[in-house]
C-alpha cells in the first residue's frame, strides 16, 4: 500500500479531479442504465413504460449501440474546433439534461435518450484525451494514471446500481435518474474547478501547446513559415546561453521587437506562438512602474515583447498567468451554442424516428445487406487519407507515412479487442443467466440475487488497480519494461483461462447430453469474474493509454472515439452471439476459449510490426 501511495503523489494534481470527474460520470451512466430496462418493462401503474420484454430490449440495444458511435463524431469537432475542454463541458451539461427528461416521464423518454448518445460523444472521447495530455511522450507514469481513473470509472460502476436502483425501487423511477442527474451534474461541477490543475491541456487546437497546428498557424494569418522558424531558433539559442546576465536578456528583447518590426502586424501572434514561447506569463511592476518578468524556474530567460512577459521552455508550459489555465467568455459562448444546437439536433432525431422504419424498408436488398461493411470500409480508407494529407502538409511525407502507421496500430489492436470484449461482455447476459439458474445461490435462509453477481467486477477493480498501478510504474521505468502489444496478450490469455474455469464449472454440473444435473458452487463466478478483472487490467485502461500516446497529434480524440466504436461492436455482437452458436450446436464458453487463445497468438505473431510501427 505505501507504494502505491509514493506512486500516486508522483501524479499531477489535475489526475485526480479527473478521476473524480470521470467517477461521478460513470455514477450516472450505470445509474440510468441500471434501472432503464426495469423503468421500460413496468407497468404503468407503477411508474413504468408498461413495454414487451422484447421491445424494452431492443430499445436498449439500440441506445447502447449508439452510445458507442457518437464518441466517432464527438472526438472529430474536439480534434479540429472545440478542443477536449470545451466537448467535455458540453457533453456534461447535455447528459444531465438527457436524466432530467427520463425523470420526467414518457413523453420525454426519447428526447431524453437521444440527449445522453449525443452528450456522450462529447464527454467519453475527451475526458481520456486531457489525463493523456498531462503526461509528455515516454512518461512511465502514463499507464499507472489511466488504471487510476480506470478505478473512478468503476467507482461510479459500483455505487451507482445501489443509489440509483434503491431510489427507484423504493420512491419511484423518477428518483433514481433525478440521482443520476445530479451525478452528473457534480461531475461537471468538479471539472469546472479544475482547470487550472489540467494547465492548458484540452484548449481549443489553436491554442493547446501540444497541437500540430500551432506551429502551422502562420498559413492562416499569411505569415513567412521560414521566417518563423528563423525567429524560433534564434530565440532557442539564446536560450541556452542565458547565464542570468542583463545583457542576455536585453538580447533576446530586441531580438524579438526587431523581428517583430521586421514583419507586419499578423507576426506578433505567430513569434508568441512559437514552440518554446508563450506570452502572458507572471510578471509585476518594479519601483519605476517597469513590468518584471518572473519564470518559475532559475535559470530561465524571460523577455518582454510590446508590454508582455515571454516565458521559455518548460516555463512556457506552466506559465500561471491568472486567466492563463481558464476557459474565455468567448469559449463560454461556443459551450451555449453547441449545447442549443444538440438538443435541437436530439429534437428533429425524435421526431423523425417514425419515419425512420419506413425508409429503411424502401431501401433496396443489396444496401441493406452491403450498406454497413462499405460504410465501414469507406470510414477505415479515409481515416488513412486524413492521416496521410495532414501528416504531409505537417512534416512532409515522411511524417504522413508515420501517421498512418500509428492509425493502422491503432486500428489494428481495436480488432483484437473486440475479441477481448466478446467474451468480457457476456457478464451481463450469459454469466447472468449461468447465475441466475446454474448457480447455488442459497446461504442459510438467504438467497443471493442473480444481479449482485455484477458488482463483484467493480469490487476486484477497486481492489486490484491499486496493485497494477504500481506494477505498471515500476515495470516501465525498469529494464523490464512490458509493451502495450504484450500486455493485451496478456490480457486475452487471462480471458481464456477465466472461461476454462468457467467451463469446467459448467461440464461439473450437466451430463453427457447437456442436462442439468447440480448447481455450481457461486465461487466459480467469483473466481471467474476475479481473473477476468485481472485481465481488463491489461488491456482497457492500457488501451486508453496507447490512444492518446500513439495518435497524431490533430487526431487524438478522433481516434479515441474508433477506439469505443470497437467496444460498441463487440457488445452488440456479445449481445447475440449465444444464439448464433446454438444454431450450429456449439458451447458458447468453449468457443470463447478458443478465440481468446487464437486472438492471443496472432496479436503475439503480429506485435514485431506494431513495435516497429510505434518505435518501441
Amino acid at each position: 500500500m505505501s507504494s502505491f501511495i509514493q506512486t500516486l503523489k508522483g501524479h499531477p494534481g489535475g489526475l485526480y479531479r479527473l478521476f473524480c470527474t470521470e467517477a461521478m460520470e460513470r455514477f450516472s451512466y450505470y445509474g440510468m442504465r441500471a434501472i432503464l430496462v426495469l423503468y421500460l418493462v413496468a407497468e404503468a401503474t407503477k411508474g413504468g413504460m408498461g413495454m414487451e420484454r422484447s421491445d424494452a430490449l431492443s430499445v436498449y440495444a439500440i441506445y447502447t449501440s449508439l452510445v458507442y458511435l457518437t464518441p466517432l463524431i464527438g472526438g472529430m469537432l474536439a480534434d479540429k474546433y472545440l478542443g477536449a475542454r470545451k466537448a467535455i463541458f458540453i457533453g456534461g451539461i447535455v447528459m444531465m439534461l438527457g436524466e432530467v427528461c427520463l425523470m420526467l416521464g414518457a413523453s420525454t423518454l426519447n428526447l431524453g435518450l437521444a440527449l445522453l448518445i449525443l452528450g456522450n460523444g462529447f464527454f467519453k472521447p475527451n475526458i481520456s484525451t486531457i489525463v493523456g495530455h498531462l503526461y509528455d511522450d515516454g512518461d512511465p507514469r502514463r499507464d499507472g494514471a489511466f488504471t487510476i481513473v480506470y478505478m473512478g470509472i468503476n467507482a461510479g460502476a459500483f455505487f451507482s446500481p445501489l443509489i440509483c436502483g434503491t431510489l427507484a425501487e423504493k420512491f419511484g423511477y423518477s428518483y433514481g435518474f433525478a440521482a443520476a442527474a445530479v451525478g452528473m451534474a457534480i461531475g461537471v461541477i468538479i471539472f469546472f474547478f479544475s482547470q487550472r490543475s489540467i494547465g492548458t491541456a484540452g484548449f481549443p487546437p489553436e491554442r493547446d501547446p501540444r497541437s500540430a497546428k500551432l506551429a502551422k498557424d502562420s498559413k492562416a494569418k499569411k505569415a513567412d513559415k521560414a521566417k518563423e522558424a528563423e525567429i524560433a531558433a534564434k530565440i532557442e539559442r539564446e536560450k541556452n546561453e542565458f547565464d542570468e546576465d542583463i545583457e542576455v536578456e536585453r538580447a533576446v528583447e530586441a531580438d524579438l521587437e526587431a523581428s517583430l518590426r521586421e514583419d507586419d502586424s499578423d507576426l506578433v501572434s505567430d513569434v508568441e506562438k512559437a514552440p518554446d514561447v508563450v506570452c502572458n506569463c507572471k510578471g509585476k511592476l518594479d519601483e519605476n512602474g517597469n513590468i518584471e518578468c518572473e519564470c518559475k524556474k532559475a535559470g530561465k530567460p524571460c523577455a518582454k515583447s510590446l508590454g508582455k512577459c515571454c516565458c521559455h521552455g518548460d516555463d512556457a508550459k506552466k506559465g500561471d498567468h491568472p486567466s492563463a489555465h481558464l476557459l474565455s467568455l468567448k469559449d463560454w459562448g461556443d459551450i451555449a451554442i453547441y449545447i442549443l444546437g444538440v438538443i435541437g439536433i436530439a429534437f428533429a432525431a425524435t421526431q423523425a424516428l417514425p419515419y425512420f422504419g419506413q425508409v429503411i424498408d424502401l431501401m433496396p436488398e443489396v444496401v441493406k445487406s452491403w450498406g454497413g461493411p462499405a460504410v465501414l470500409v469507406a470510414a477505415i480508407v479515409w481515416l488513412f487519407w486524413y492521416a496521410y494529407t495532414g501528416g504531409k502538409k505537417e512534416g512532409g511525407k515522411a511524417q504522413a507515412i508515420q501517421d498512418v502507421k500509428s492509425v493502422a496500430v491503432i486500428l489494428i489492436l481495436s480488432l483484437f479487442v473486440i475479441f477481448f470484449w466478446l467474451g468480457f461482455e457476456q457478464a451481463g447476459g450469459t454469466m447472468t443467466l449461468f447465475a441466475e439458474q446454474e448457480t447455488d445461490r442459497v446461504i442459510g435462509s438467504f438467497e443471493i440475487p442473480a444481479s449482485y453477481f455484477q458488482s463483484i467486477n467493480p469490487i476486484f477493480i477497486l481492489l486490484l488497480a491499486p496493485a497494477f498501478t504500481v506494477i505498471w510504474t515500476k515495470l516501465d521505468s525498469s529494464k523490464f519494461k512490458f509493451s502495450v502489444v504484450y500486455k493485451f496478450v496478456l490480457g486475452l490469455v487471462m480471458l481464456g483461462l477465466g472461461f476454462i474455469l468457467l467451463y469446467a464449472g459448467w461440464a461439473s454440473i450437466h451430463d453427457a447430453n447437456g442436462a442439468l444435473v447440480a448447481k455450481a458452487s457461486p465461487l466459480i463466478l467469483v473466481g471467474v469474474y476475479l481473473i477476468h478483472t485481472m485481465g481488463e487490467l491489461c488491456l482497457s485502461p492500457i488501451g486508453l493509454s496507447l490512444v492518446t500516446r500513439v495518435s497524431p497529434p490533430r487526431m487524438v480524440s478522433l481516434m479515441m472515439g474508433v477506439w469505443f466504436i470497437s467496444s460498441g461492436g463487440a457488445n452488440y455482437f456479445a449481445g447475440n452471439l449465444e444464439a448464433m452458436l446454438k444454431a450450429y450446436e456449439v458451447n458458447i464458453f468453449q468457443f470463447l476459449i478458443a478465440t481468446s487463445f487464437v486472438a492471443a497468438v496472432l496479436l503475439l505473431a503480429v506485435s514485431p510490426l506494431l513495435h516497429r510501427w510505434m518505435k518501441e
